[in-house]
């Protein structure tokens, strides 16, 4: 339901459900998806591992992102105000003001860089975050993509040298 006043797509309860199950995977991905990638990668072929954790990966990875950039407004509207006022200072500073633009910028390869190294929900969390404005589909996507292959190849990696070793 959109509220009239706003514009912006009211909080459900299945929209704190699913924030709450976005944000424990984004911090716990690795100790969940990551140690069965790597205990699947131990006992069975790595490549089938890796194939199949990143079908997985890139399905959650994407759904997350992309809900994440879409129900972000709603969130922030309801949390965010306080966080805004600093933010907007923070934006316009001389200090931020080269890495907000990396950031925002409409190039998907900043975003995907940063996503690989770090994590694609907390990125695309950040860029909405610091940037103020929606990601977009497309530099989400990236993000999730990124990620995804970098945290599969990883992992998968991992298992088998375990194998190797054991």
């Amino acid at each position: 339901m959109i509220d009239r006043t706003t514009g912006v797509r009211k909080r459900s309860s299945r929209n704190g459900v699913v924030g709450a199950l976005v944000s424990f995977y984004a911090f716990f991905d690795a100790l969940t998806v990551g140690v069965l990638i790597i205990a699947m990668a131990a006992v069975f072929p790595w490549i089938v591992v890796f194939a199949i954790g990143l079908i997985l990966l890139l399905v959650v990875n994407t759904a997350s992102c992309l809900w994440l950039d879409r129900e972000w407004d709603g969130w922030y509207l309801k949390y965010g105000e306080k966080v805004e006022k600093r933010l907007a200072k923070m934006r316009e500073g001389k200090v931020m003001r080269k890495p907000v633009a990396w950031i925002t910028s409409d190039s998907i390869t900043g975003i995907a860089l940063a996503a690989a190294l770090t994590n694609a929900i907390i990125t695309v969390s950040f860029a909405r975050l610091i940037g103020g404005k929606p990601v977009g589909p497309r530099r989400a996507r990236a993000a999730a993509l990124s990620y995804s292959v970098f945290f599969a190849v990883v992992y998968s990696l991992v298992g088998l040298l375990i194998h190797a070793i054991v």
